[in-house]
This record gives structure tokens, C-alpha cells and sequence, in this order.
């Protein structure tokens, strides 16, 4: 069984080819990602096992974690 993530991506960061990778891999496409109230970052749900290697360095959180960032009134 695949473990299911939350990453917080900056879209901004990668190339239109790198997000049709990233939103490949997603549980949800990126279209349906939650975004920050500036609109610069988004929460996505993924397989972290399946994320392509440029967003290995990005933090992961599980679903207890993530709830209480979107707790915080950017999101």
C-alpha cells in the first residue's frame, strides 16, 4: 500500500513539464490543489514514493500535520 502525503509546492518554482510530471503523480491533479491566499503556493496530496526527484527535497506532511498549517490564515 502506497503512503498518501501532503507536499506544499510552489508552482512557480518548475517548468509546465515538471507540473504535468508532478500532477501525474498526485493523488488529486494539481487543479484541484488547495492554494495559499496570495495564490504562490498549494497544497497537493501525493504517493511521495512516486514524486519525480527534483521534489525530493520538499517536506512532507501527513494529514494531522497539514490540517493544522491550513489552520493558519494564509491558506
Amino acid at each position: 500500500m502506497k503512503t498518501v502525503e501532503y507536499i506544499i509546492l510552489t508552482p512557480s518554482n518548475y517548468t509546465e513539464s515538471q507540473l504535468e510530471t508532478i500532477s501525474s503523480k498526485c493523488v488529486s491533479p494539481i487543479i484541484t490543489a488547495r492554494y495559499n491566499s496570495s495564490n504562490t503556493q498549494c497544497i497537493i496530496k501525493v504517493y511521495t514514493s512516486d514524486l519525480p526527484q527534483y521534489c525530493e527535497s520538499l517536506t512532507s506532511y501527513n494529514r494531522n500535520e497539514i490540517s493544522v498549517i491550513i489552520k493558519d490564515g494564509e491558506w
